[in-house]
């Protein structure tokens, strides 16, 4: 199961240091319970913490929000070791209005959480964190890498008997340029806050993802909102377009 999660609310609460720190605690105590009931069935968890768009904001709350995330990934380092956990930034980091002492901690964060897996943990949680991302951007910086495999003959759009090379095979190398590739498309996508929108969010991979919204907010969703939303989940009937089967 891979769920993602877009945390909203902070707005109707504390646009301060505190309101979004609230909001980053929460992310440590949902991780903690994921790990202890959900070990076996949740293996990718997404949160969205700052998108492009998020530019356009007020410049004091966006340094506030880097002070909470320089804050929350001091403070998460030492957990994500210890538990044998893997964090991976998606999103661009290269951006140079981003705190360089930030991106520098995101990124050690991000290679000692894999150094730290001496074995092949394939059923360790990932905690994939969006940074700088959006999925509109992600998908023309992909659309532009796909142009260029094509121009330089990497990617035949036809076959050798003169057919279409099939879509499924031009997903899956799209895919692969995306900055979440070798991240699963998400299952279940959670939005709190009583917003009912994607807001840019994995729009390539949220598909077939099952939708679930809700007007808690993200600083008062707890450990049980979550085992609500995973029982609603469990409860959907996923066909990816097919029809049900005859039972």
């Amino acid at each position: 199961n891979k769920s993602k999660f877009i945390p909203n609310g902070q707005q109707t609460r504390d646009v301060t240091f505190w309101g979004h720190y609230n909001g980053a605690t929460n992310v440590i105590n949902l991780i903690k319970h994921i790990q202890k009931k959900y070990a076996n069935s949740i293996h990718y968890v997404t949160m969205y913490a700052f998108s492009t768009e998020n530019w356009s904001r007020d410049p004091s709350e966006i340094e506030a929000l880097w002070n909470v995330l320089e804050t929350f990934s001091k403070k998460f380092y030492n957990y994500v070791l210890q538990l044998g956990m893997k964090v991976k930034i998606i999103g661009d980091l290269d951006d140079q209005r981003i705190p360089v002492s930030l991106r520098d901690l995101l990124r050690k964060l991000e290679s000692d959480s894999y150094s730290s897996i001496k074995d092949n943990h394939e059923n360790c949680l990932t905690l994939c964190i969006a940074i700088n991302y959006g999925g509109r951007k992600d998908i023309i910086d992909a659309s532009l890498k796909m142009a260029e495999l094509i121009s330089r003959g990497e990617v035949i759009l036809n076959d050798n008997n003169g057919g279409d090379v099939s879509v499924g095979n031009l997903e899956e190398t799209f895919s692969s340029l995306l900055c979440t590739s070798n991240i699963p498309d998400p299952d279940l996508v959670i939005r709190t806050g009583g917003e009912c929108r994607m807001s840019n969010f994995l729009i390539w991979n949220c598909a077939y993802s099952e939708l679930y919204f809700t007007d808690t907010l993200w600083p008062d969703y707890s450990e049980e909102e979550l085992d609500k939303a995973i029982e609603w989940y469990k409860g959907r009937e996923r066909r990816f377009g097919g029809r049900e089967q005859n039972k």
